[in-house]
């Protein structure tokens, strides 16, 4: 029977930091109902803080911290330097990145790492976005092999930035 004695395929999920709000309530109620014979998953994130990390580090998972402060200073692309490096040691085979400054410093360096599979998730509008932020997020995107969104309306704006619909997924939010 194919699959049997497959590995769990080993899942990296990279978040800003654990602060209340809907990506990281969604996040949580992932990880809590995802089958952990099937994925062997783990977590990093830019800042180890917030109210809901508790809650994260509850569910016996590895939290990794790569300490970002500004992602336009040199500093951050050495933490995307050691990320690429903790990628390849720990053979992830699917990175999947939440929101601008996660995709911003996850995705790249996934790609440099040569993770099979990076997944990016975009979770509101970008209404606080600069404009050349905007253009950062777009080409960042354009890295990953599928966008996450979890509305019609976040698509619809993605493909008014030139976004290519095809790699679009939309994935509204669940309710247990």
């Amino acid at each position: 029977q194919p699959g049997v004695d497959q590995e769990p395929t080993r899942l990296l999920k990279v978040l800003t930091n654990f602060f209340p709000g809907g990506t990281e309530r969604q996040a949580l109620n992932l990880v809590r109902g995802i089958d952990r014979a099937k994925f062997d998953l783990k977590f990093c994130c830019l800042e180890k803080a917030g109210d809901y990390l508790g809650a994260f580090e509850a569910l016996d998972m590895p939290i990794r911290e790569f300490r970002v402060r500004r992602l336009y200073h040199p500093q951050c692309f050495m933490q995307q330097l050691r990320f690429a490096a903790h990628l390849r040691a720990q053979r992830i085979q699917i990175m999947h990145s939440y929101n601008f400054y996660a995709n911003v410093f996850a995705v790249p360096a996934a790609r440099l790492a040569g993770v099979p599979v990076v997944l990016a998730s975009v979770r509101d509008r970008g209404v606080y976005l600069t404009a050349a932020q905007k253009k950062l997020q777009r080409w960042v995107l354009g890295l990953a092999d599928r966008v996450l969104v979890n509305a019609d309306s976040i698509r619809d704006w993605l493909l008014e930035q030139g976004l290519n619909g095809e790699r679009i997924s939309v994935i509204k939010n669940g309710i247990d």
